[in-house]
């Protein structure tokens, strides 16, 4: 029997480094079956020696890294080489939704999926709000007809990506990419080791966070949550994993802080769920979120969360998430610091039976390639 030739798919993304969106897609890679041949386009920076390398490598993925100033001539280079059967957009928020429109000029043979990732985050300026605007209404409309599908990771983000038409029509819907779940069963032994490497104590309480040091992670903020707690609270600590742009600025208010011991320091980790069981509460304040993976691992691993309410509900996969709003008092964040858990281990079967696992979500992405490329156009 002759064997059946793969499937071709060309992911787009704008960036290409260590972040969840890149998390997401090598998954995809990974579990989506033998049927497709992944490759991959970088439309504006490519971060050398990211954590994914080897993997992509190994699955045997082209990357084009486009050194055009146009996006499109990118594009059209890449379909002079090689043709794709389908573009999967990547976008961070609404106003890239445009992008579908020169992937389906760029191919135009080629069924277009728009994966959403997080919600728009502006500046404040009414100059800006008004450019968005006028970007989501003009050329977001616009995109809507050169969109096969449109997909978003959680509710929040497809209301603020997406034309309510499309959604009561399906044509744009939510999917959760969902995380592996490989490895993240609570460890007692590994929390204990993870903690004596820290130098943290058993009887200390470890507050962490793991998260670009970025504006929609509300670095600073999430300062003004920790040293005051800290200074009030000294049998407590602070784990803060992460790099980014604010990187600088944050690391220098950390080390002029009265309490610049106790608050632990790490750029990047390989093994993020065993510190995850090394913490007692998790702490996300961010600004803007689409679906934090990180917050659906560390309850994997029976962790409780504190989110700042900005964060989609759907992150609420358990008992373990509590939301804080942005504006209300310090002390609102301190109460739920007290709530940590002695019997974490059972979590890991409850999220392994969710809608989050991600060998549940990559049966459905694959029946939806398979969907869309089956369709007549």
């Amino acid at each position: 029997m002759m064997q059946q030739s793969k499937k071709r798919v060309l992911h787009y993304v704008s960036v290409w480094g260590n972040g969840g969106v890149e998390k997401i897609i090598t998954n995809i890679i990974q579990k989506s079956g033998d049927n497709y041949q992944h490759d991959l386009f970088v439309a504006r920076h490519y971060v050398n020696d990211n954590i994914y390398e080897m993997l992509l490598k190994k699955h045997h993925v082209k990357i084009y890294i486009n050194t055009e100033k146009s996006i499109f001539k990118g594009l059209k280079n890449v379909a002079s080489q090689q043709l794709y059967d389908l573009v999967h957009i990547h976008t961070a928020h609404r106003v890239e939704n445009a992008k579908a429109i020169l992937a389906k000029l760029a191919f135009p043979k080629a069924k277009v999926l728009l994966y959403c990732h997080t919600v728009s985050l502006s500046d404040g300026t009414f100059k800006l709000k008004i450019r968005e605007c006028l970007d989501f209404l003009g050329v977001g409309y616009v995109s809507r007809f050169f969109t096969d599908k449109s997909l978003a990771v959680s509710q929040l983000v497809l209301e603020d990506a997406f034309f309510k038409q499309d959604i009561r029509t399906a044509k744009a819907s939510v999917f959760y990419a969902g995380i592996d779940m490989q490895g993240y069963q609570f460890d007692e032994h590994a929390r204990k080791s993870t903690r004596q490497t820290l130098g943290v104590e058993e009887d200390e309480l470890l507050l962490g966070h793991i998260g670009r040091v970025a504006m929609s992670k509300n670095p600073e903020y999430l300062l003004d949550i920790i040293i005051p707690f800290l200074k009030q609270e000294p049998k407590a600590k602070f784990l803060y994993i992460g790099k980014g742009d604010m990187q600088e600025s944050i690391d220098k208010r950390i080390l002029e802080s009265d309490v610049s011991d106790r608050i632990l320091r790490i750029e990047q980790v390989e093994n993020a769920k065993h510190y995850l069981m090394a913490m007692d509460i998790f702490v996300l304040p961010s600004l803007s979120e689409g679906l934090p993976l990180v917050a659906l691992e560390a309850q994997t691993t029976g962790l409780p969360c504190v989110l700042s309410d900005t964060i989609s509900k759907d992150t609420q996969a358990t008992d373990l998430v509590s939301f804080v709003a942005l504006s209300d008092p310090l002390d609102a964040w301190y109460i739920h610091f007290k709530k940590t858990k002695n019997n974490r281990s059972h979590y890991y079967e409850q999220m392994s039976a969710s809608a989050f696992n991600d060998s549940i979500a990559m049966r459905k992405l694959s029946q939806l390639y398979d969907d869309l490329l089956n369709a007549t156009s």
